[in-house]
């Protein structure tokens, strides 16, 4: 299946004195990136990467590509004028996906063997802080205020808020089954959840942490 073989994927969009339209896609069973020119849709390079690569993005600058390496425990940095890895950063145990923090300073990433959200500092390189969540952590994002972050927990079926100023979770909000990737909207005013075996896409406020609305999906099979 395709979801097995092809990860994730970053793009190049509107960063000085690099070549825009370029994709970077990591391959789970793989293990590596594949680096695809995306006028002509043709791979240009080929980039050996820990076991069982995910989550992918840029770093704000452009010079890096951050890859969560799950079967290696670690957050690869790799150089893009190379495709070298220039460092493995802490990251706890089996990281599968991340979010890149407003100012691009801290990536916090879900770790699902040890139910965590582990925030690494990227100037120092290493890990800020630690917090506890629920089981099989997945999708993760950070409101717009940066107030929150929020990880969703697959086998709890619940989207855990942690409060960055205590560095805490103070809240969990129960959604349908296996709750995987969530989105705030561009004002932070609701924040989107696809739960994947529910078959929904559910809608929270942010303000309450509750559900407001639910969109069904007749999907075979579920």
């Amino acid at each position: 299946m395709m979801k097995g073989v092809i990860a994730g994927l970053a793009l190049t969009v509107a960063i000085p004195s690099v070549r825009a339209e370029t994709l970077y896609v990591s391959n789970e069973r793989g293990n590596s990136v594949s680096v695809i020119d995306a006028a002509t849709m043709q791979t240009v390079a080929t980039w050996p990467v820990g076991g069982r690569p995910r989550g992918i993005t840029l770093t704000k600058d452009g010079k890096y590509i951050l890859l969560c390496a799950s079967n290696d425990h670690a957050v690869q940095m790799i150089d893009r004028a190379t495709g070298k890895v220039v460092a493995d950063l802490p990251s706890g145990q089996d990281p599968e996906q991340f979010f890149l923090s407003r100012d691009g300073r801290t990536l916090f990433v879900a770790n699902e063997d040890n139910a965590a959200l582990t925030a690494i500092d990227l100037d120092s390189r290493k890990v800020a802080f630690q917090v506890d969540v629920g089981k099989e952590p997945e999708g993760v994002a950070q409101s717009p205020d940066g107030k929150w972050v929020v990880v969703t927990s697959e086998d709890d079926g619940v989207v855990n808020w942690i409060d960055l100023a205590n560095k805490t979770m103070v809240d969990a909000t129960e959604t349908d089954q296996r709750p995987r990737h969530v989105e705030f909207t561009a004002d932070g005013k609701e924040l989107w959840i696809a739960a994947e075996m529910g078959g929904t896409v559910q809608i929270a406020d942010p303000a309450t942490r509750r559900i407001v609305e639910t969109l069904h999906f007749a999907i075979s099979g579920v």
